[in-house]
């Protein structure tokens, strides 16, 4: 389990067909060893007239489990290019929500599900990531406020120190 809390070696949709059962023939997604054989086969798919957008939104998929930065972003772009073709739009908007809770953009992941939510109201998957970010906004908001009344406390105490020990009163 990676240190977000999700596992890096994640059950793929449930929808999904082709690439995945090709590439992954253990039964089991490693994200670090399969993100090349994805990226592999939608290069493969980008070579044809008409480029698969299932192959597209393996590797996006794929991408959206690493914890990479820079792949979580790149996946990000390329769901965001397959909802402006119109393609699986709940599982993009999904993975895209998942994405961005894993680079800790929690209020971009929180728009990204409560858009979800509107869509599809008993998504599971939704339902659980939305538990999971308004957790972690709660907890990161009471560490910032404990944070703040802190530096309140000990700035009131340096002030009053400062006043007492003024020579001109």
């Amino acid at each position: 389990m990676s240190a977000d809390g999700f596992t890096d070696s994640s059950p793929a949709p449930s929808h999904t067909t082709g690439t995945i059962a090709r590439v992954n023939t253990s039964g089991r997604f490693n994200c670090k060893r399969d993100i090349e054989r994805f990226r592999e086969a939608y290069l493969q798919e980008m070579q044809k007239d008409a480029p698969s957008p299932q192959a597209q939104f393996e590797l996006a998929w794929c991408l959206t489990c690493s914890s990479n930065r820079g792949d979580l972003r790149e996946g990000i772009e390329l769901l965001q290019e397959l909802i402006e073709a119109g393609y699986n739009r709940l599982d993009c908007i999904y993975y895209i929500a998942l994405a961005h809770f894993r680079l800790g953009e929690y209020a971009k992941s929180r728009r990204r599900i409560e858009m979800l939510l509107r869509m599809q109201p008993n998504h599971r998957q939704g339902l659980s990531l939305q538990s999971i970010i308004v957790d972690k906004i709660t907890t990161e908001g009471s560490l910032g406020i404990a944070i703040f009344a802190s530096l309140a406390v000990g700035m009131f105490f340096v002030v009053r120190q400062v006043l007492k020990s003024n020579p001109y009163d």
